[in-house]
């Protein structure tokens, strides 16, 4: 205990305040322990990569090693500013690193060249642009635009083709990426009509590169302003200059890859603007990631990666919370390895393909973003072992991931299930769901798939084997199949849905009882209907226009469950219960019988939300550091012959702002974890709802999981009132049949 004092003020020392100028170096921790990452990355440390239990890179100034040198003796210089400088500069005959002139006027010469394959286009402007536009002096020399480029046989049209991206760039000191994706670039355009995959490509896919997302810090580095520099150029303090007090770190700049809005928070990112992982005032508050946003939300892209530098990694969404599991995991993990092992390790070896939070969470990602919203396969691949390789092994590198690219472009010609869905009455083009059961329905969530809109057209990565696929468009009959999806060839599939004509559709809520349940509120999931509809005195809800066919809804009232199903509806009436009668319900006032722990957690009286108890992981006061603690249900729940499963809880948390977390889990054999949510920071008493369907015919167990590192600490979490509902009688039509889930078809 006496050692903890001296601990946090040496981490003040070295981390907090910019107090050492001067030359900065990447320094080494071997053999690093998950609290010895986790200290770094709450401390604010720059961490310039991680290879668990391997070695740990710190960009430090001269004093700070010194310092950190007496806890850690083996500590030892890996690179120095001057090598990286050096680095920059060519050698012999092999150009150096592009900056922003160079390249646009490259790519300009290139499409020159090559009209027919190759389009360039400015998607927004950095913050230097914005800046010079407004007449501020200091960044006339800034005046940046975001260039993307198509490559594509026959680029000047818009083709019924699946598009792919690759990005370079978001951090500033990591121009390898920015050559990355010019060689790829070169690789099409120089290699189409000859060599047969390359054709094969262009000839039936858009791939889009933007090669220099955050020019503006690019151009701090590469004229060595400061080499060290990761974030953009956002003038926060308003001063008018650029401010890099400590090199890399200062005033000035958001780091672009905690700047998007999935889950953007506070995981290995912070609101102090001095921070070189400062996340933005606000999700998307940057033009560079608004104008990658935009122009990516405007094409069907179905994968792709996101360049940086350093650690030789391939990475997968997600990245946001330790353990989570993305619903598409498995193939993503497929084409990750697919990729790792053409990338050859300077250890010897290949590349190591993971989850993104196999490193350490972080929030705000653009891998998470990309994936999260609109399903596309994104992966991150962390290159090289320096931020910035010797100007002359940069061909080497590039090749290497030149072939890496080129497997994720060919990806589409192999399990993947594609094809057009159209109106089968005008042949005109749908965009339509198409959800795939056992992944689309897992509790972790990523938005569905959907077809182009002005092609109909849809590409889906699944593992091979067969799969039920549901074909969803409001106004039209639902189509569903079980479909076997090749390993070696695309599975292509066209659907023909046929429209519904519109009708009165009334709603009938009911409680237990059976009698009319007024209050509830409705959603369909799949329908713009903009507030949700709340059943009247006599419980029900009336829809003047609507369209028969397969709906997902969420039905809910407080003291009630949440009830989420997918249902056919295909008459006038339908019934929808809601029970609020629990199978389980706890409100921790005889104990905790019914629970098993680990840690402190227990009962307490000094917060609750009804009653005198509640349950909580830390009952004498603020929760200790470095913990991993649990509070389980001692016996596992039944979930057969159900048609709905809802978890409710009522929860208060104050957590420190610094990676400490509550997880929910659940899980069908005690050892596989899947996350139902998971929460930081603080909130007053609010009711948390999981839907467990995709658990209904196991066994559930059920468990609270705190995780803290070891800096900060808070009052904790409480939890109280919780109830697990169960619902065998969902729904019923108009005649009192349940309505029947749509009949599948059988295609191998």
């Amino acid at each position: 205990e006496k050692m903890k004092p001296i601990f946090l003020t040496l981490a003040v020392i070295l981390f907090s305040f910019p107090l050492f100028a001067g030359q900065r170096m990447v320094a080494r921790i071997d053999f690093p322990s998950p609290a010895t990452l986790e200290r770094f990355v709450n401390e604010g440390a720059d961490i310039a990569a991680y290879k668990p239990g391997v070695w740990l890179d710190l960009v430090l100034t001269q004093s700070q090693f010194d310092l950190l040198r007496k806890e850690f003796p083996c500590l030892r210089v890996t690179q120095t500013e001057a090598q990286l400088k050096s680095n920059l500069l060519p050698t012999k005959d092999i150009p150096g690193y592009r900056n922003y002139d160079q390249m646009l006027t490259e790519l300009n010469q290139l499409q020159n060249e090559y009209p027919n394959l190759m389009q360039v286009s400015s998607i927004g402007e950095s913050w230097g642009s914005i800046y010079a536009g407004e007449g501020i002096s200091h960044y006339q020399n800034f005046d940046h635009e975001i260039w993307a480029v198509k490559v594509s046989a026959n680029a000047q049209l818009d083709e019924d083709e699946p598009a792919f991206y690759f990005v370079g760039e978001h951090h500033a000191r990591e121009p390898l990426s920015t050559e990355t994706c010019m060689g790829i670039l070169i690789h099409l355009l120089k290699n189409y009509g000859t060599d047969p995959v390359v054709t094969g490509i262009l000839d039936t896919s858009e791939v889009w590169i933007v090669p220099l997302l955050n020019p503006d810090g690019h151009k701090i580095v590469l004229q060595q302003t400061d080499t060290w520099w990761r974030k953009n150029l956002r003038d926060n303090n308003g001063d008018h200059i650029f401010n890099n007090p400590s090199y890399g770190q200062g005033p000035d700049g958001v780091d672009l890859n905690r700047n998007y809005s999935w889950h953007w928070g506070y995981a290995s990112a912070t609101d102090d603007q001095n921070s070189l992982t400062y996340h933005g005032p606000e999700a998307f508050s940057e033009p560079e990631t608004q104008a990658l946003r935009d122009f990516l939300l405007s094409k069907p892209f179905l994968a792709g990666i996101g360049y940086h530098t350093y650690g030789e990694y391939v990475l997968y969404p997600f990245g946001y919370v330790n353990g989570i599991a993305a619903p598409d995991q498995a193939e993503l993990a497929s084409l990750a390895e697919d990729i790792a092992t053409l990338l050859p390790s300077l250890y010897g070896g290949t590349y190591a393909p993971g989850p993104s939070w196999g490193l350490y969470p972080v929030s705000g990602s653009f891998d998470d973003w990309m994936y999260g919203e609109t399903g596309a396969f994104a992966y991150t691949i962390e290159m090289g072992t320096q931020f910035i390789p010797p100007a002359h092994l940069v061909p080497q590198i590039v090749q290497h991931q030149v072939d890496g690219a080129l497997t994720l472009l060919q990806r589409k010609n192999r399990k993947t299930l594609c094809g057009h869905i159209t109106d089968a009455t005008t042949g005109e083009p749908l965009s339509a769901l198409v959800l795939i059961g056992g992944i689309d329905d897992q509790p972790v969530y990523r938005k569905p798939r959907s077809s182009n809109p002005e092609f109909g057209s849809y590409y889906y990565f699944l593992p091979a084997g067969h799969h039920t696929v549901h074909y969803i468009c409001p106004g039209y009959a639902t189509q569903s199949l079980t479909l076997y999806i090749s390993p070696d060839a695309q599975t292509i599939q066209d659907i023909s849905l046929s429209p519904t004509p519109a009708q009165e559709l009334n709603i009938l809520v009911q409680n237990d009882f059976f009698d009319p349940l007024p209050g509830a509120m409705l959603s369909f999931d799949d329908l713009l209907l903009g507030e949700p509809l709340v059943s009247g005195p006599d419980g029900y809800i009336s829809i003047a226009d609507f369209h028969p066919g397969v709906y997902r809804l969420t039905l809910s009232k407080p003291g009630y469950e949440t009830l989420k199903i997918q249902r056919d509806i295909n008459c006038t009436t339908i019934t929808l219960r809601l029970t609020e009668q629990p199978v389980m319900s706890e409100d921790f006032e005889l104990g905790l019988g019914n629970w098993v722990s680990t840690g402190t957690w227990n009962r307490t009286n000094a917060e609750s939300y009804s009653g005198e108890y509640c349950l909580t992981d830390s009952p004498n006061g603020n929760y200790a550091n470095n913990i991993n603690s649990i509070c389980a249900l001692a016996s596992p729940i039944p979930l057969q012959n159900v048609q709905n499963a809802n978890l409710q809880f009522q929860l208060k948390r104050s957590l420190a702002l610094d990676g400490d977390n509550l997880i929910v889990e659940a899980s069908t054999d005690s050892s596989n974890w899947t996350i139902l949510g998971f929460f930081e920071g603080s909130a007053d008493w609010t009711l948390q709802s999981y839907n467990l369907n995709s658990f209904i015919g196991h066994e559930l167990y059920f468990r609270f999981r705190l995780k803290t590192n070891s800096y900060g600490s808070s009052n904790g979490v409480f939890i109280d009132d919780l109830r697990l509902f169960l619902n065998s009688d969902v729904s019923t039509a108009s005649d009192d049949t349940i309505i029947p889930q749509p009949e599948l078809t059988i295609c191998a």
